[in-house]
């Protein structure tokens, strides 16, 4: 908390919170209550930024709320339609709320606008995975490999699909 009350008294404009919306946003952040939902007035008569968008879908996530983290999520791509992160995030939450499909859409749309993206490629893998998809995800889950050979989450994803499907003659 202190240091968000700092910020906004710095002499320094610059320094300064961009907006009473961010530093009450720092506040909530410092107090870690749940922020508000994105339907709710308070935030739908505001035009906040995609990262204010960005930080409420992650709240929401962090705090099982998927459905509300979409609806942040969908904001953020409305704002920025180019942001992997977000589409990543959103096949995170979709993937919770077993919409694999809709997560594989979500993952796969995160990798095309950065194919190097290792993390989204591994998310990839997990939905395929929930889809007894095996060997699709396998081939997710080697191409994070080849991207970040230092995940240990994606050796142990594809590990137990190997471990599991194997045994019943699946891959």
């Amino acid at each position: 908390m202190e240091v968000a009350v700092l910020k906004a008294l710095s002499k320094q404009r610059a320094e300064r919170h961009a907006s009473v919306e961010a530093f009450v946003l720092a506040l909530r952040e410092a107090f870690a209550q749940p922020p508000l939902a994105p339907t709710s007035p308070a935030i739908a008569s505001r035009s906040n930024t995609k990262e204010e968008w960005f930080s409420v879908g992650r709240d929401h996530q962090k705090a099982k709320r998927y459905e509300e983290a979409l609806a942040a999520y969908d904001q953020v791509i409305r704002l920025d339609p180019n942001d992997a992160d977000t589409y990543n995030n959103k096949g995170n939450a979709l993937n919770a709320l077993k919409r694999n499909e809709e997560a594989l859409a979500a993952y796969d749309q995160a990798i095309r606008l950065n194919p190097r993206y290792a993390y989204a490629c591994n998310n990839k893998g997990v939905a395929l995975n929930d889809l007894k998809r095996y060997e699709e995800a396998l081939a997710a889950y080697d191409q994070a490999i080849r991207l970040d050979p230092n995940d240990a989450d994606t050796y142990y994803n594809k590990g137990n699909i190997l471990r599991y499907a194997l045994k019943r003659n699946e891959v």
